[in-house]
């Protein structure tokens, strides 16, 4: 029988190889097709010394930038000895050309250019370092592959003049290859005629399409604790039990639902992990297994919106506050409201309650200013300085949906609050 102190080590232990594995990089199985192609176009490049371009488009989360690490893994051991440099830019980080041509040249890291050089324009710069990487008579490197994540991004700089060189570089010298990356599926309308003129015009596609039973796969293969070298200092009965467990969250009823609506509201891989780190953060001495209500409890929250989770922190009398923000806009179709309508409101309600404790007015005020810094309500004029804060309109910035779900899962709210929330005002 374990002590104290050896359970809560093998817990320790348990979350923290779970913890790894689900941190660990996505699985890009079913992208072997689109690898498969990426490859061919870069080993072109390597190879051969083919210039070329390409896109690569899918949704946030689908595996877009662990496609291009694999593709360029495989390149590595297909590429027939030849060498190559990868250069990665990203729109977020390279908000403009110059920072752009600064990083080239730290990653292609020429030690012999002068930087007298680098006195003409952005093309004549950017021209002469390619040249002068190509001409190096110390490299062995013959080809250049460019990464460009967040592509769309590069769009919107002054006369797209990195995208424009950078194609036409790979348009007219040999062993370019320029890979963008980005979620937007119209990029290519975004793109300048002279620009779109030296693309090659080659997209792939990533549509990640993910069965049920695809993710249960997953889920299992994410909290399946391994049986190696790495877990020896895991009792093998407790690995034993913890994969067994497992098995049977896989065939549970209530598992597959959850885990079906997760996958119908969003396939994004990355969040599902998210949810998977939320539910091994659950594991405790006393809690030390998984059980599906534990995994529908955690659902719930993961899903919570976050101006639902935001009201959940407010007190009851900036809840009751919040409910007649709702009540005022439904019942004049959206008009701005201001301090003295909803305390208005508020007071006839608390009047007609005698479980209610009227609060005094500076306090009620308080909660109100809360509820704006908040920005659970917006003001109509934000500029406006000649207008009382109490007669200042604001606008609700809530769905009575929002309201309600708060009250419900509110613990310890009066219950006349709870039925005003749900009342039915028509």
């Amino acid at each position: 029988m374990p002590t104290r102190q050896e359970e809560d080590c093998l817990i320790k232990a348990c979350r923290k190889i779970l913890k790894e594995k689900i941190a660990s990089k996505m699985f890009v199985d079913t992208l072997s097709s689109e690898i498969t192609q990426l490859v061919n176009v870069m080993k072109r490049t390597v190879d051969l010394c083919e210039s070329d371009s390409a896109l690569l488009i899918g949704p946030h989360g689908c595996g877009k930038t662990m496609l291009v690490s694999k593709a360029l893994q495989q390149l590595s051991s297909l590429s027939s000895g030849q060498e190559f440099m990868v250069i990665y830019l990203n729109g977020l980080i390279h908000t403009d050309d110059n920072l752009a041509l600064k990083d080239i040249i730290r990653q292609l890291n020429i030690e012999t250019i002068d930087n007298d050089s680098f006195t003409g324009s952005f093309t004549d710069n950017l021209q002469y370092l390619l040249k002068s990487f190509q001409d190096s008579k110390d490299r062995d490197s013959k080809a250049l592959i460019f990464i460009l994540e967040e592509f769309h991004l590069f769009c919107l700089h002054r006369n797209q003049t990195l995208l424009y060189n950078l194609f036409d570089s790979a348009q007219s010298s040999k062993g370019i290859c320029i890979i963008g990356v980005t979620t937007h599926l119209d990029v290519t309308e975004m793109l300048e005629k002279r620009v779109k003129s030296r693309f090659s015009h080659r997209q792939l596609l990533i549509l990640y399409q993910t069965s049920i039973e695809q993710r249960i796969s997953l889920f299992k293969k994410l909290l399946v604790l391994p049986c190696d070298s790495h877990t020896m200092y895991l009792d093998p009965v407790f690995v034993h039990f913890w994969n067994e467990n497992i098995e049977k969250l896989c065939s549970s009823d209530i598992v597959r639902n959850v885990l079906r609506k997760q996958l119908q509201l969003d396939n994004n891989e990355a969040k599902f992990r998210s949810f998977l780190m939320l539910l091994i953060s659950q594991l405790t001495n006393e809690h030390s297994s998984l059980e599906p209500e534990d995994v529908n409890i955690v659902y719930q929250n993961f899903t919570l919106d976050d101006k639902v989770a935001i009201l959940q922190g407010l007190s009851v009398l900036e809840i009751t506050l919040i409910i007649a923000m709702s009540h005022q806009t439904e019942i004049f179709d959206g008009e701005p409201f201001n301090f003295e309508m909803i305390i208005g409101r508020y007071l006839k309600f608390a009047n007609q309650n005698s479980a209610i404790h009227i609060t005094q007015r500076p306090v009620i005020f308080k909660a109100f200013e809360r509820i704006k810094h908040l920005e659970l309500i917006s003001p109509v004029n934000p500029s406006a300085k000649n207008i009382q804060r109490e007669f200042q309109l604001y606008n609700f910035l809530l769905t009575k949906e929002q309201v309600t779900t708060t009250v419900n899962r509110y613990s310890g709210i009066p219950t006349d609050v709870t039925q005003w929330a749900t009342s039915n005002l028509l």
